[in-house]
């Protein structure tokens, strides 16, 4: 089956909520957020490292590896991973330290942004994730780009809580994770905790599974597949690769009458998905929300520091970290912290800071929309407010607090309450929870005759 079958059988089926499936994911998804695959990583980062090791004259690592690793296939090096691993690090604490520096720091691409989106959705129809991969990337992703929060079982002593729930994702992660002894010899995989695997085939027991970025080589993946009962995965079983499936793993899937989606590599396949279910984008108001929060709660411990009296003894020396705190703001939100502080203290000080600041980012919607709101509490200068609305609103029309702020402006002009609605609307519309635009609209409809 292609990919653009195999999303849309999975669409055609939307609104069934009953018809649920299993996402089983392996480190091919993670090659395009710079995590190599296991072939990769065994080929092109281990093997030259052991052979430096134990054979530093040697000039064909592959010739050398063919030699001397037992069962070192060149066509499928991702087959030696495990005791390849063991080979070069003869630790525990040495093969975490190798796991976590590949883990580490790495952000969602662009295929895990829109599984994020998949796996959240309100049916719950993909919301369960089966992974040998270490790494936090699932997580991160639902974390980064949506409002879900995953229950994520990454040690055997959480197996009791792998239980599928209506809506909240769920994420296994069979080898366990990068920071919590990592699961990768040939000998810790060969068998999947105990525990673990008996929830997780319960979870399997009414839903579909689908393979994605997986080569199929874990002994302990294929025991745990091959102990499934009959009746298990009356949905099916999907394997959604460039490739065929090989070894035990093809046996397997032959047995459960499974499926080969002949696809692209795992950010293709995505694509196609968020096509086929017209997926959301990452709405970009959520990263400039999360910064405008945090802004917003140090103007709040900022003003109440600079309220304190010098008789405080930390007065002087809190008053100072604000100071340079501000400084340290990057971009325009300097000028909005330092303004913030001299409002009340020293207006025309502030109202300089704005001017400085707008001369130097004329496009900042948060500073030219402060500097309304400042403005506007000034009698007679009600009409350099609105200039400056419209331009913070022309800089980002989809800036809440502006439009927000710019509504009641309106609502306090005589004459103007249709356009203050229509402005909450737009609020509203850019930012549905923004607490301010929702509770200033709510009043505004009580006074309403």
């Amino acid at each position: 089956m292609d990919v653009g079958e195999f999303a849309r059988r999975l669409f055609l089926d939307d609104d069934k909520h009953d018809k649920r499936f299993a996402l089983f994911l392996g480190a091919g998804c993670s090659v395009t957020s710079g995590i190599p695959a296991a072939g990769a990583l065994v080929r092109d980062r281990w093997l030259p490292r052991l052979c430096g090791i134990r054979s530093p004259g040697e000039r064909d690592v592959e010739v050398w590896a063919v030699r001397t690793i037992p069962g070192y296939d060149p066509e499928n090096p991702g087959a030696s991973y495990g005791s390849l691993i063991n080979e070069l690090f003869i630790t525990a604490d040495d093969r975490q330290r190798e796991i976590e520096s590949l883990c580490d720091s790495r952000s969602p691409g662009f295929g895990y942004a829109v599984l994020a989106q998949l796996i959240a959705r309100p049916s719950g129809r993909f919301n369960v994730v089966l992974t040998t991969n270490f790494d936090d990337l699932v997580a991160d992703a639902l974390y980064l780009y949506t409002e879900s929060r995953p229950l994520v079982i990454h040690h055997e002593s959480l197996a009791s809580f792998i239980r599928p729930t209506r809506t909240r994702p769920l994420l296994v992660k069979l080898h366990g994770d990068h920071r919590l002894a990592p699961r990768n010899t040939v000998l810790e995989t060969e068998s999947i905790a105990a525990e673990v695997a008996r929830h997780t085939a319960m979870v399997l027991n009414d839903r579909g599974l689908v393979f994605m970025g997986y080569g199929g080589n874990d002994k302990g993946i294929l025991k745990l597949l091959s102990d499934l009962p009959l009746d298990a995965l009356p949905l099916g079983a999907y394997w959604v690769h460039p490739q065929e499936p090989v070894g035990r793993i093809r046996e397997w899937l032959a047995k459960r009458n499974g499926i080969w989606v002949k696809s692209g590599w795992f950010d293709e396949v995505m694509l196609v998905i968020r096509n086929t279910f017209d997926l959301p984008h990452p709405d970009p108001q959520r990263f400039t929300r999360v910064f405008s929060d945090y802004h917003k709660a140090f103007e709040q411990l900022s003003a109440a520091i600079v309220a304190k009296p010098a008789t405080d003894v930390s007065a002087a020396t809190l008053k100072e970290a604000v100071r340079a705190t501000e400084q340290s703001f990057p971009d325009f939100w300097q000028a909005v912290s330092e303004a913030a502080r001299l409002e009340k203290s020293d207006p025309a000080a502030a109202e300089k800071v704005y001017q400085a600041g707008i001369d130097q980012f004329p496009r900042a919607a948060p500073l030219l929309g402060n500097y309304a709101v400042f403005l506007e509490e000034i009698p007679g200068r009600r009409e350099e407010a609105e200039v400056l609305y419209k331009r913070a609103i022309d800089a980002d029309p989809r800036h809440a607090n502006s439009l927000g702020n710019y509504a009641v402006f309106l609502e306090h002009t005589s004459g103007r309450r249709e356009e203050a609605e229509a402005f909450y609307r737009r609020a509203i519309e850019a930012d549905p929870k923004h607490a301010n635009s929702l509770g200033n609209y709510a009043v505004f409809l009580g006074h309403t005759p």
